[in-house]
């Protein structure tokens, strides 16, 4: 009614008592129509029309909004009082930050903060308090190496507990205080802040850019499938909302949250719900990393390196140059360009340190590590490694989405090996759902399942014993042991049927298949066997075998040298014979002589090689009769080791205990071979 009597005084009162309420409602459009009624010359003469309209705008078109908070602010310096004053840069510092854009000119104005109050009366507690937040989200934000930056956090931090408002605490926190120890690595600080302000964020009249700023933060914190569920709910409530200003955030939170636990194909659609800005600035420079990371883990490294460039040169001089810096290192090394990567990640840990921005100094160690050990440096690999690992564990952070995962798995397996971090390693491992490296099965890896066949048969699941009761599991396990025999990948379930139930006709013994396989996953798990069409493999990401271990270990390749640590480590897998005594089925004694001929020849061939390099084989057979006493193969070596060395005594002595064993276990007696020695030692006595 005012605006229709163009009674502007009274319209421009009105507007003043009520703009700042009915914004904070979400309500931008009813103060922005009646600022736009109001005579141009108006709008262009006062102030508070134009810092109005900046609020309304700010959101949506942060540049437009920084036009009419500089007008206001131009305005509000002929002034004395300096909370208006205070209002006005509060809003420029802003638009810098939603706008991620250029923050060059936002320097002006940062400089600019000390002196506002200069000569004029000094703004309220309440404003001075506010602005000391919007300082410090600046300093951050464009000049986050500055030496002040700590100092006025703390300040900030007492500010915040005298402050009691809801509200008022939430747009505090989430603008400075969280963004601040989140890249500090400051986690004991930020982990409270996030549940500091879960209530307000969930609470019925919350406002959407409170709730989205909460989904954003907390998708960082739970990580995995939670945290996907946060984002999508986040990037629902923008649509429904109309309110977009965090997508790039929420999107790429996510993006970066699925890259860690492997959902590359989930990574790759949240690209499109990040805002293409291409306009050469923070926001395209966002864009970029997260593209180069999704062709980094879908293997493109030469379009990884492209766009990971791309996002540095439009990085400029804001923090985020140092994770844009950190992802291209690993795109060169994957490409080979191992001196380029190097120097990218000196350079990101230069800006890390002058920043005092912990979280990236241990990204960059951990970069750094990766690169060396590509590049085969052993020593150095290790000695960085046990540095990143160190400073990853005190800022609570896990692999970074930086890191193709097969390459992630390599660096731990050779930590766990080294016993670097054991505890934050395996740790990262479950959180991060991460596979062991491709073609390897280190034994210390933190696996899921464990399955023992060599002297018994045992399976635990997180180092928690699996019963074996006959009663009511036997024949599932019956099923994961004919498996195992039967080679444990791509194994016909044709095989199986007829393996296990021989006398039952075909389509019976399937289903009886059938019907134990579902009732062993339902004890271990649905993901330990894997089916593809007729065939079943078990799944080697998440499961361990002895077996598998000690197949791998005796191939040529690896005993072409043999050595005293690899006998060990074989003696310490073949702890009997294969599933244990208990079996008499053709389907596990095939195998269990198979595995028992070359556990055999492995020994021989490692006591010949000690024994070539005057090394004594004597307690490297010695410990071979416990897994296999009845093996007169071994008793025979023993034997021609000490006939070689004249010691008949010690010789007769073997055959002596190979006599009794042989009578008492098996109630036989020597083999012609093994008596023919005998014979020969004791004529050379």
């Amino acid at each position: 009614m005012l605006l229709d009597a163009q009674d502007w005084e009274a319209a421009l009162a009105l507007i003043d008592t009520h703009a700042r309420a009915l914004i904070g409602q979400g309500r931008t459009q009813t103060v922005e129509t009646w600022i736009q009624a109001l005579p141009e010359s108006l709008r262009m003469t006062n102030p508070w029309t134009s810092y109005w309209l900046g609020l309304c705008r700010l959101v949506f078109v942060p540049a437009e909004a920084r036009a009419h908070f500089e007008r206001a602010f131009a305005q509000f310096e002929q002034q004395s009082d300096a909370t208006p004053l205070y209002l006005a840069w509060s809003g420029i510092v802003d638009s810098f930050v939603i706008e991620l854009h250029d923050f060059t000119p936002l320097f002006v104005w940062l400089d600019r903060y000390r002196t506002l109050a200069e000569g004029r009366t000094p703004p309220t507690p309440e404003i001075q308090a506010a602005s000391i937040f919007t300082y410090v989200t600046g300093l951050i934000w464009g000049r986050f190496d500055d030496p002040d930056l700590p100092a006025y956090v703390e300040r900030a931090e007492r500010l915040l507990d005298a402050e009691h408002d809801p509200d008022r605490r939430f747009l505090l926190v989430v603008r400075s205080l969280i963004p601040y120890y989140l890249w500090s690595g400051d986690i004991a600080r930020f982990y409270p802040l996030i549940n500091s302000i879960a209530a307000r964020a969930k609470a019925p009249d919350s406002r959407p850019l409170m709730r989205l700023s909460w989904y954003a933060y907390y998708a960082v914190v739970v990580g995995g499938e939670e945290a996907l569920s946060a984002v999508n709910e986040g990037l629902a409530l923008a649509d429904s909302s109309g309110v977009h200003a965090l997508d790039h955030l929420l999107a790429g939170f996510g993006i970066w949250g699925q890259l860690c636990v492997g959902n590359v194909s989930i990574a790759r659609a949240l690209l499109k719900r990040i805002p293409i800005v291409l306009n050469g600035g923070h926001r395209e420079s966002h864009y970029r990393q997260y593209l180069s990371l999704v062709y980094l883990h879908e293997g493109d490294t030469a379009r990884a390196v492209k766009e990971g460039q791309a996002s540095v040169d439009f990085a400029r001089k804001g923090i985020g140059i140092i994770s844009c810096l950190i992802g291209l290192a690993y795109a060169r090394a994957c490409q080979g360009e191992t001196d380029m990567a190097l120097k990218h990640i000196a350079d990101a840990h230069d800006m890390a340190v002058r920043a005092r921005a912990r979280l990236f100094e241990a990204f960059a160690r951990f970069a750094e590590a990766y690169v060396r050990h590509l590049r085969g440096e052993c020593e150095q690999t290790l000695s960085v490694l046990r540095e990143a690992l160190v400073q990853l564990r005190h800022v609570g952070a896990v692999t970074a989405a930086y890191c193709p995962r097969p390459d992630a798995a390599h660096l731990y397996a050779l930590a766990l090996e080294h016993n670097i971090e054991p505890d934050y390693v395996r740790a990262t491992i479950a959180k991060t759902n991460l596979p062991p490296p491709p073609g390897v099965l280190p034994e210390r890896w933190p696996w899921r399942v464990r399955i023992v066949t060599f002297g018994f048969f045992a399976v635990s699941m997180q180092d928690v014993a699996v019963s074996l009761d006959e009663g009511k599991q036997g024949k599932p396990m019956e099923l994961l042991r004919a498996l195992i025999a039967l080679g444990g990948r791509n194994v016909p379930v044709q095989k199986l049927a007829h393996a296990l139930w021989p006398l039952k006709d075909g389509d019976m013994a399937i289903r009886a298949v059938e019907t134990n396989l579902h009732r062993l996953r339902r004890i271990i798990g649905e993901w330990l066997v894997l089916r593809h069409g007729n065939h079943l493999s078990l799944n080697a990401d998440y499961c361990w075998i002895d077996l598998w271990a000690f197949e791998r270990l005796i191939t040529e390749d690896q005993l072409s040298l043999p050595t005293r640590e690899q006998a060990e480590h074989i003696l310490a897998l073949y702890r009997g014979p294969f599933l244990g005594d208990d079996i008499d089925a053709p389907w596990g004694l095939a195998p269990r002589e198979r595995l028992r001929a070359k556990f055999l020849r492995v020994i021989a061939r490692l006591a010949d090689a000690l024994e070539a390099q005057n090394e004594n084989p004597c307690a490297l057979l010695e410990r071979s009769l416990e897994a296999e006493p009845l093996a007169e193969e071994i008793y025979q070596h023993l034997m021609r080791y000490h006939l070689r060395r004249e010691q008949p005594t010690e010789a007769l002595g073997v055959y002596e205990r190979c006599r009794k064993t042989l009578a008492a276990v098996a109630q036989t007696e020597p083999s012609a071979g093994t008596q023919a020695l005998h014979t020969r030692i004791r004529g050379s006595r």
